[in-house]
């Protein structure tokens, strides 16, 4: 008997570029997991369409990672992601590196079921 196949879960990353380093670092770590993670630099291409490119990334994964920082709390890129996952109901998972970062009130009221993992260096 032959044992079942799991499918590696496909995820998108959510971050401020001001935090690529950390986001690289977290691409790894999921990699290392037998995760797919979907980053923006390396699968938009110069003259995509960008919000396209995002929003049919959206609906084909599995699961949302938002590497929350000061600089991504403030991001309206990173908030309009986040609220297209949460729309389309796709689970969110939050890294959080600055503990006192938040999202404005009425993402963070969305969030408040969801569970925060602190990224460790």
């Amino acid at each position: 008997m032959s044992s079942p196949r799991f499918t590696q879960p496909r995820l998108f990353l959510s971050y401020a570029r001001a935090d690529k380093a950390d986001a690289l670092r977290l691409v790894d770590a999921l990699t290392a997991q037998r995760c797919r993670v979907w980053l923006d630099q390396n699968e938009i291409l110069v003259g995509d369409d960008f919000v396209h490119g995002i929003t049919q990334q959206l609906a084909a994964c599995d699961g949302f990672v938002c590497l929350l920082t000061e600089q991504s709390a403030e991001s309206s890129w990173c908030q309009a992601e986040l609220q297209q996952a949460i729309a389309l109901k796709i689970p969110v998972i939050v890294i959080q590196r600055d503990p006192e970062a938040r999202f404005p009130d009425a993402l963070e009221r969305q969030l408040r079921d969801t569970q925060r993992v602190q990224l460790s260096t």
